[in-house]
């Protein structure tokens, strides 16, 4: 019996899970099946042996009218069913019915904007042509999504060819993430009916597009001819296969000697678009991009943006093209490519030291867009601020590692990648924009909220909330707890647990648990303390300071944690001679505490007592300072 002891003892100690490890965090009932029985996923973070993922293969022809804002496509896609079930039905999301007349909507709609969303011309799956204007035929659209019945199902292990061909008018009154920023600049997002995710969780995806929820996608493969008029740039997801058919000889050289410089150049100037001394893409053939293994595609255009493009070395013997198109008067922007550039590289060699995962970057840069990520190419707002920059081209760049090579669910846990996105680049963001402490503004962020009916707990599925708390559980309260988390176990520690995690779900569909269990196994600690208060919990950030005792070593103080979430407590003592004494202690003081009594040794009899500093959350600081003792 102690031999059997010993072993239980020592595989919990194995797995990095005490005994009630894996028992004393909630687990609804979509979620401690799987893990009970192992095959997707287990109680240690890890895959399970029979883990699966399906995967499709798009080639889409698409042509855009700018001046009509009408986009034509036709796609030829190969879907791979790698799950153990027969499909009976195929799930297309058509995300431009979002714009349809009495569609799902998050927020009120210009009444301009509203269109027929994506009309489906032509939708033959397998063998048969289907009708999808009959209503009692084997189609059925229900919100943005199209729900095709099988005849003959999907086998585990089959493959299913679909050709599709579908139009719709780019949004321009009413631009959610995307659309046409002036009468001859668009992004293009959400443009082509995707395949959603069939999983081991919920089975189809089938919750609605609304414009708030973000992404949730397979691996694909994607290979994409994009049509405009002569005198278009484009730039998408993926690399671009005929650079030297579609740019000037000039512009295709710049083009070349990009993947070995790190310095930026321009392609396509002011000065050059100015002076009409070059026409781009003359002969009006098609763009063609090719990506692998990536989430989605997307795409943007214009005919007087101005391009920059460099690389840099993302890892020893691989480097990353960069890229950035904004319109050539905006002259606030002719730094984002180094921007894009530099975070890159620290993003790969310094922190979180995860090589960039793609060969390719491009941001777009519209006065008229916003933040937005898309794999290989982000949608950013103009902003006039160098830190805004910094921050804004950082945040959206880190999201190819959190959701693009993770595969999170961001429709129901937003927080597992926006929560990382704030949080990894804060290093490269206080390197590259020291003039602006971008986590002192989360922190404001978060405090004006803290505490109040809309500061909920993570694990409320994202498609649940909206507004200021949505914000706030996928954004700043996650990207704190990530930030104090790295804090507390140390760089290297992090580092390790979150390599192991990325090793181990890198084009998966991980979930908040596997996360939690991961960093629970490799830092060799029970965490659950940390996760309950920070991601299930009604808990707040409120620390407040207690009574000062003088000792013959210095001072004893007790801090309280009134709002109940694990948060570093950072001291400073002021004596009456003005100097001044700091102590700092991670949030692990706060494990099976609600008080804790600090020392600050060889402290002179204080004048003035501070809790706390700008980068550590606090919503009610009126209880933060003594002084007059």
């Amino acid at each position: 019996m102690k031999y059997a002891m010993r072993l239980v003892m020592f595989l919990l100690v194995l797995t990095g899970l005490s005994p009630a490890g894996a028992d004393d965090l909630y687990m609804g009932t979509n979620f401690r099946p799987l893990y009970e029985k192992g095959l997707t996923r287990g109680f240690e973070g890890r895959p399970g042996t029979a883990y699966w993922i399906n995967h499709a293969s798009y080639r889409i022809d698409v042509t855009v009218y700018p001046e009509t804002r009408l986009l034509k496509g036709q796609a030829e896609i190969i879907y791979t069913n790698e799950s153990p079930d027969t499909l009976k039905t195929l799930v297309m999301r058509l995300y431009q019915d979002i714009y349809r007349k009495g569609g799902a909507r998050n927020s009120p709609m210009d009444p301009l904007a509203l269109t027929d969303g994506m009309e489906i011309m032509r939708l033959k799956v397998g063998d048969t042509l289907m009708d999808t204007d009959d209503p009692h035929g084997q189609t059925r659209r229900r919100g943005t999504n199209l729900i095709i019945t099988l005849k003959k199902p999907v086998l585990p292990g089959e493959q299913r060819r679909i050709e599709i061909d579908w139009k719709y008018y780019i949004a321009e009154k009413s631009p959610i993430r995307s659309g046409m920023y002036d009468e001859s600049s668009a992004f293009v997002a959400y443009w082509y009916p995707q395949l959603a995710v069939y999983d081991d969780v919920f089975g189809w995806d089938m919750l609605n597009y609304t414009g708030l929820q973000e992404f949730y996608n397979d691996f694909h493969d994607f290979d994409v001819r994009i049509h405009l008029p002569a005198g278009y740039s484009v730039w998408a997801t993926g690399m671009l296969q005929n650079a030297g058919e579609v740019l000037p000889s000039e512009q295709h050289e710049l083009w070349s000697r990009a993947f070995e410089s790190d310095n930026a150049r321009a392609i396509l100037s002011q000065k050059i678009l100015d002076e009409d001394s070059v026409f781009i893409n003359e002969g009006a053939a098609a763009w063609h991009y090719k990506a692998s293994h990536v989430p989605d595609f997307a795409f943007a255009f214009s005919d007087h943006y101005a391009w920059d493009i460099r690389s840099v070395e993302v890892e020893p013997g691989r480097r990353t093209l960069i890229q950035a198109a904004y319109p050539k008067d905006d002259e606030t922007q002719t730094d984002v490519c180094d921007i894009a550039a530099e975070s890159i590289a620290f993003l790969s060699g310094d922190f979180p030291a995860i090589p960039y995962p793609y060969p390719a970057m491009t941001v777009f840069v519209s006065k008229n867009g916003g933040g937005m990520e898309f794999p290989m190419i982000v949608n950013d707002g103009s902003v006039s601020r160098h830190s805004r920059r910094v921050s804004l081209t950082s945040h959206e760049i880190t999201h190819t590692y959190f959701p693009f090579m993770m595969g999170i669910n961001e429709r129901r846990f937003a927080f597992m990648d926006e929560g990382m996105a704030v949080m990894l680049p804060f290093k490269a963001q206080l390197a590259l924009a020291p003039e602006e402490n971008i986590i002192a503004r989360r922190v404001k962020s978060y405090n004006r909220i803290g505490g109040s009916i809309v500061d909920l707990p993570m694990m409320i599925p994202s498609n649940e909330l909206t507004g200021r708390a949505y914000r706030n559980a996928s954004y700043n309260r996650p990207g704190m707890a990530y930030e104090y988390l790295r804090d507390m176990l140390g760089d290297a520690l992090f580092k390790k647990a979150l390599h192991d995690y990325v090793k181990n779900w890198r084009g998966r569909h991980p979930l908040p648990y596997d996360f939690f269990f991961t960093f629970n196994r490799v830092s060799g600690r029970n965490l659950n303390w940390y996760w309950k208060p920070w991601f299930f919990e009604l808990a707040y950030a409120d620390l407040a300071l207690g009574t000062v005792t003088q000792t013959a070593e210095g001072l004893d103080i007790v801090v309280e944690n009134k709002g109940g979430l694990p948060l570093p407590v950072r001291i400073s003592v002021t004596d009456r001679e003005g100097v001044e004494k700091t102590v700092e202690k991670t949030a692990a003081v706060w494990r099976g505490k609600k008080k804790v009594t600090v020392h600050v040794p060889e402290a002179g009899h204080p004048a003035k007592v501070v809790l706390g500093d700008e980068t550590i959350l606090d919503a009610d600081n009126s209880n933060n300072i003594k002084e007059d003792f």
